[in-house]
């Protein structure tokens, strides 16, 4: 979090480099992504949140599906993942 690209959307060699790491897979459901439209549209986003000072560098970037991405909203990935775990345990 922090620094010079806080709070600043992520650039394109940084979107592509994130989705490269992933395998173009989903980092929370390992659902294959895509860059079409829908649910499993590729989207990456920051593992703490612009609006929480994260950066735009590739150690905050992760791939996601359209789906996770909107369910986790303005968590970090350490919160959402928590979430995760409470939900299969109910």
């Amino acid at each position: 979090a922090g620094g010079p690209g806080a709070g600043k959307p992520f650039p394109i060699s940084v979107k592509d480099a994130a989705r490269a790491e992933s395998g173009n897979t989903c980092v929370f459901c390992e659902q294959n992504t895509q860059r079409t439209a829908g649910p499993a549209q590729s989207n990456i986003y920051h593992a703490i949140p612009k609006s929480r000072g994260g950066n735009n560098t590739l150690p905050n970037a992760q791939n996601t599906c359209r789906t996770c991405n909107l369910d986790k909203g303005t968590r970090t990935t350490r919160e959402y993942e928590d979430e995760l775990r409470r939900r299969q345990q109910n």
